[in-house]
């Protein structure tokens, strides 16, 4: 199996295909710890995603999402302020995180995602196109909707948030 046809099997799947696997109560065994000075020398940081899902047909395939890629100490702000994310007046502010596709335990691909209004759903992360409008790729649009609804499901409103943000798919 190429790298395409793995991301296109994520991208088109169901979540009934996934094996969800939440790991606050215990380890994911995707940790990055990273060093930052303190009050009292260097201090260790530690994060890991929090949720993983292995491709019930071929386990291989596996996804792990929640690790921050900013790694910004908690008592300092996290939150990103985008013109897109004033659809959502109750929490403006939206947070980044990565999401892993890995194969025979290998990353073969990383995304960001945008939690949004105060962690009710995931967006993909738009770019800005020479018209002014906010787009995002299909994959991304499939993908991320893929992970919202294996963490929120039954209850994923992706596609109310997609459209309240007036994203656009352009590939």
């Amino acid at each position: 199996m190429n790298l395409q046809d793995l991301l296109d099997t994520c991208a088109q799947s169901d979540p009934s295909d996934w094996q969800t696997i939440p790991c606050q109560s215990g380890p994911s065994f995707l940790d990055q710890f990273d060093a930052q000075p303190g009050e009292h020398g260097l201090q260790l940081r530690h994060q890991a995603h929090h949720m993983r899902a292995a491709y019930k047909p071929d386990v291989c395939l596996a996804l792990a999402w929640g690790i921050d890629p900013d790694n910004i100490p908690p008592d300092e702000t996290r939150f990103q302020k985008a013109p897109w994310s004033k659809a959502f007046p109750a929490a403006p502010e939206w947070t980044t995180l990565l999401a892993d596709v890995l194969y025979c335990g290998t990353l073969v691909h990383r995304e960001s995602c945008a939690d949004v209004d105060g962690a009710r759903c995931y967006l993909p992360v738009p770019r800005r196109s020479k018209t002014g409008e906010f787009t995002v790729s299909q994959w991304s649009h499939d993908f991320v909707r893929l992970l919202d609804r294996l963490e929120r499901s039954p209850g994923s409103e992706f596609d109310r948030y997609f459209q309240d943000a007036g994203f656009t798919i352009a590939d």
